[in-house]
């Protein structure tokens, strides 16, 4: 049976997933708000299950993996036992070099 990793969001992450809630709900309302946010965490729950799936973002920071969902980034490393989600980023929180 494959490993099972536990999740972790670091404070900028649960931070970052506060404010999604926030602009969502004040942007859409609830419902569509709610419906995001579920859908964040559902991501969360497959990248526990399969955390390598997605690509190493080495250039952004070693050891670092990103997967997308919606239109958010999710920055995450993979420890020994979990998943530890360090920053979720929107489209327009990218800065251009």
């Amino acid at each position: 049976m494959p490993q099972r990793y536990r999740l972790a969001l670091s404070k900028s992450a649960a931070r970052d997933l506060a404010e999604i809630y926030e602009f969502g709900y004040r942007q859409w309302g609830e419902e569509r708000a709610d419906l995001y946010y579920d859908m964040l965490l559902k991501h969360f729950d497959q990248l526990c299950g399969n955390p390598y799936l997605y690509p190493s973002a080495d250039h952004i920071r070693p050891g670092y993996r990103r997967s997308l969902c919606g239109v958010h980034s999710i920055f995450y490393r993979v420890s020994e036992t979990a998943v530890e989600v360090m920053a979720i980023i929107g489209r327009q929180e990218f800065r251009e070099t």
